[in-house]
């Protein structure tokens, strides 16, 4: 976890489109906030999947790609997010 901060959001397979990436999918919920953070040491194109807490479980919503190092995640639902990135946990956060 050296060199990494986390957070961001993400849906449930069931809901993903698949091959499209974030930022070009459109969406009817509106964001209530956005999960961002840096990677390192990450190339641009690297994915970082965002999860949130259910229960006692963490469930993948959201991947996002690295952009200098640097990812940003849309987040729809109040809840308790983090980051994975190379197998690496990044630090919860609550959205309210």
């Amino acid at each position: 976890m050296r060199g990494y901060e986390a957070i961001a959001v993400v849906e449930p397979p069931e809901l993903r489109t698949g091959g499209v990436t974030p930022g070009a999918r459109m969406t009817r919920f509106r964001a209530i906030a956005t999960v961002a953070g840096t990677v390192m040491p990450a190339k641009d194109g690297q994915t970082v999947t965002i999860q949130v807490r259910r229960g006692a479980r963490w469930v993948d919503v959201i991947e996002t790609r690295v952009h200098a190092g640097a990812y940003r995640a849309a987040v729809t639902q109040p809840g308790v997010y983090r980051a994975v990135f190379r197998g690496a946990y990044g630090a919860s956060v609550r959205v309210r």
